[in-house]
């Protein structure tokens, strides 16, 4: 529930983000950094205990990894040549894709999993679809802030980004009880610290 909705907002306010961080001087960096951005979201898929759990699955692994690494240098040496940054980060973020694709494929055949278990994943397309409603919302607003300066237009946009992901997420019943009550004792503990209390209800 991180890496979907930080991607998301991140590519709304990429200009601001960077410009604030280092000066609008390095704008020209922000299509390599949205760029670089879509690998966010697939840090949700962790595939390093799976492929461990089996032997066989290592020497493969190794092979997919070293012929995608000498694809990549000839993609790198074209992707320079004909778009500089951009194609060469573009060359890795593809063949960043295609490998967790073909590994996690042949990870997933070995431990068993099949079409029947794409229910698994409903949890994780609700919050790509409350980051993706967010950044919508964020998007629209921060085209009326254009003469901000960049980080009240930050502040701004993650207000809301929040509020709207957090309405989102409600909605799309993403969070169980079990979390509702984890998030509603840490927003007490981190009150009770800043030394403020909830008044008794009557």
């Amino acid at each position: 529930a991180v890496f979907f909705p930080t991607a998301a907002l991140l590519m709304v306010v990429a200009p601001e983000f960077i410009s604030f961080l280092f000066t609008p001087r390095y704008l020209s960096a922000v299509p390599i950094f949205r760029i670089n951005l879509i690998l966010l979201p697939f840090n949700a898929f962790t595939l390093d205990a799976l492929i461990r759990s089996y032997a066989q699955l290592r020497f493969l692994v190794v092979r997919v990894r070293v012929i995608l690494f000498v694809l990549l240098c000839v993609a790198l040496w074209r992707g320079i040549a004909l778009y500089g940054a951009v194609g060469a980060i573009s060359a890795v973020v593809v063949f960043s894709l295609l490998e967790r694709g073909i590994i996690g494929t042949v990870a997933g055949r070995a431990a068993g999993v099949s079409r029947k278990d794409a229910s698994l994943l409903t949890d994780v397309a609700k919050i790509a679809a409350a980051a993706g409603a967010a950044a919508v919302v964020t998007g629209l607003l921060k085209g009326w802030l254009r003469a901000w300066k960049p980080f009240p237009v930050l502040a701004l946009c993650g207000a809301v980004y929040g509020s709207v992901y957090a309405g989102a997420a409600f909605a799309l019943r993403i969070a169980t009880p079990d979390e509702w009550d984890t998030a509603r004792r840490s927003i007490a503990s981190a009150l009770a610290a800043a030394g403020i209390r909830r008044r008794p209800s009557i």
